[in-house]
């Protein structure tokens, strides 16, 4: 088993939880017993109904998670502001 110790290290396992570099994307990783115990990947919506909210959550509560870690993930890089 790998242990992840940074943000860093959780960023960078998403490909190999997921099985590809996801884009435009939300991640979703359950937690259990200090492990990830699922990953699952959604394209970034433009909204959510709560049929659909339903479905996420009825996938998160069939495995019994204690957190879930959410991660966003775009293909446009983002700019800081004017200084």
């Amino acid at each position: 088993m790998t242990t992840l110790t940074s943000p860093y290290d959780l960023l960078s396992a998403i490909p190999f939880l997921v099985g590809f570099k996801p884009e435009d994307s939300i991640v979703l990783m359950t937690l259990k017993d200090d492990s990830i115990a699922m990953a699952m990947r959604i394209d970034f919506p433009e909204t959510l109904n709560t049929e659909q909210l339903d479905i996420i959550m009825g996938h998160l509560q069939s495995h019994q998670s204690e957190a879930v870690i959410p991660c966003i993930t775009c293909r446009t890089q983002v700019q800081s502001p004017p200084r």
